[in-house]
């Protein structure tokens, strides 16, 4: 069950004089035209095929299979390569990924009335969840913003076509039975492949079994929860509701022409995704009410 947007209250303080009301545990006192440093890690990273080590890339070299060349990334670029079974590694793995550092497009000082969500509409390409990642705000600090409070706009990245997204949910589930309810393994898969970061995930598949048992198939009306469609009608594997009054908003949003298509499991989580990057996990009621908690995994 995913639930109406709400806009969380500002709380409005009357500054000092001749001081700004800024919270200085997520304010810089620096003008906006100040970049974020623009360091990274000097350490290659390479993954072997899902596992959860870090190879060296200097022993890889040691493999007589493997050349070595002088090949470079730009920021972003993925390189998917032939990987050595006797390293674990089948090949189409992404083997290294350049640094994706967000960079600062500009400093947006709170107004009466403003939440995460509405700030991030103000952006084009920019999510909610980005704003808070960037400012590594605490849950209970995006929920309470103060007027006149500096956050930091991190610069938009491109967002991933629906045709890429649902190729990628393909191959995940090239294998599977759809017809039978998903397993929290295999939702973890989709969702990681449409973009949910692993903290995201871990919670994401935790609320898709909270919300639907891992049934595409599933919706309000069938389950009883909710058979006239008073309050939501709730449909697919993460339950997204498609009242009338939410469809000039979320047909566009997730690129669909009738709410029947979020029965599609791929498209339904190309949809959570992208409902996700407006609302967070608040848009679904098992995570507000602590349900989801039931469900979590190492």
């Amino acid at each position: 069950t995913d639930v109406p947007p709400t806009t969380t209250k500002v709380k409005e303080e009357i500054p000092k004089e001749g001081t700004e009301n800024v919270e200085k545990s997520s304010v810089s006192d620096e003008t906006t035209d100040e970049k974020p440093s623009d360091t990274s890690n000097e350490d290659e990273f390479i993954k072997a095929n899902d596992r959860d080590e870090i190879v060296n890339p200097k022993d890889l070299r040691k493999s007589e299979e493997i050349p070595v060349n002088d090949i470079q990334i730009a920021s972003g670029q993925k390189v998917v390569s032939d990987v050595p079974q006797n390293l674990g590694g089948k090949e189409g793995d992404l083997i290294a990924m350049a640094d994706t550092t967000q960079k600062e497009q500009a400093v947006y000082t709170v107004q009466s009335g403003d939440n995460l969500s509405v700030i991030a509409d103000k952006y084009e390409n920019i999510s909610y969840p980005e704003i808070i990642k960037f400012n590594n705000f605490t849950e209970e600090q995006a929920n309470n913003l103060s007027v006149g409070q500096k956050i930091r706009i991190p610069e938009a990245k491109p967002r991933e076509s629906k045709a890429v997204l649902v190729g990628r949910l393909n191959k995940v589930l090239e294998n599977v039975d759809t017809r039978q309810r998903f397993s929290q393994d295999i939702i973890k898969q989709m969702l990681s492949a449409v973009g949910f970061d692993d903290r995201e995930t871990r919670i994401m598949s935790a609320v898709a079994m909270a919300e639907s048992a891992g049934d595409s198939g599933a919706d309000t009306v069938k389950s009883g929860l909710d058979p006239l469609k008073k309050k939501e009608f709730s449909i697919g594997l993460m339950q997204i509701n498609m009242l009338p009054e939410y469809l000039p908003e979320r047909l566009p949003l997730f690129e669909i022409e009738d709410p029947d298509e979020l029965y599609d499991p791929i498209i339904n989580v190309i949809a959570a995704k992208r409902l996700y990057d407006k609302y967070g996990f608040e848009a679904w009621e098992t995570y507000n009410k602590g349900k989801y908690k039931d469900f979590l995994t190492d």
